[in-house]
């Protein structure tokens, strides 16, 4: 079961790589509330923290609404890989 839809990104991957901040706002596949259950929510929470440290990026700021997510996430070095980061945890949290 797909969780979260994806729209065509805006910019090019390589703007995703390296020592960078990007905004993103994922949204849960055909907007349903699956954030309002605890049980669900805090899953899908340590599965995009541990995501986010195994990919050698850092969160600035998170907030899981409803039926989405907005969080702007930081790439630490020029070897890091927000792109990636993002697809892994797109496969681990069931998209």
């Amino acid at each position: 079961m797909k969780l979260i839809r994806e729209k065509k990104h805006q910019l090019p991957i390589q703007f995703y790589q390296g020592e960078r901040a990007v905004f993103i706002t994922a949204n849960i596949k055909d907007r349903k509330n699956a954030f309002e259950n605890e049980f669900i929510l805090r899953k899908i929470e340590k599965i995009f923290l541990e995501t986010i440290e195994v990919q050698n990026c850092d969160l600035f700021v998170y907030l899981f609404m409803p039926d989405h997510i907005h969080f702007i996430i930081v790439g630490n070095d020029s070897n890091a890989d927000i792109w990636k980061c993002l697809k892994m945890f797109k496969q681990k949290s069931g998209y």
